[in-house]
């Protein structure tokens, strides 16, 4: 009974702590989310590179809510942050150049994130 009491202790206290921190931190902003806002740019992530003519699949995944990717025809994979409606299908081939968006990070830990600057539908015959 007594070690149930001290663990029960010491789960509230580590509860405690972490609510705590949460409210520390919940609605202060960094410095480079400071400067996206200023500049009007929602994307916190900077950009690495810009790739060009790349043809790939539209991909729908259910994982966490579901999202669009491209596979593009060499094997990699992108995962646009701005794929407009029209092209959120699955299957769907296309052409698109994009920017790199070098360490941005999210919940579907699936490809590079990429923006997407030009895209276009294909038709293969």
């Amino acid at each position: 009974m007594v070690f149930l009491k001290s663990a029960l202790t010491v789960m509230i206290f580590i509860s405690a702590i972490s609510c705590s921190a949460e409210k520390n931190t919940k609605n202060k902003t960094l410095p480079e989310e400071n400067q996206a806002m200023k500049k009007g740019n929602s994307q916190l992530a900077e950009d690495d590179g810009e790739i060009r003519n790349v043809k790939g699949t539209i991909v729908y995944h259910e994982l966490e809510g579901g999202f669009y990717g491209i596979i593009a025809d060499n094997g990699k994979k992108y995962n646009p942050i701005n794929l407009d409606e029209e092209f959120q299908q699955d299957g769907l081939r296309v052409k698109f150049d994009a920017n790199i968006k070098k360490g941005m990070v999210g919940i579907h830990m699936w490809g590079v994130y990429v923006e997407i600057l030009k895209i276009e539908k294909i038709e293969e015959k």
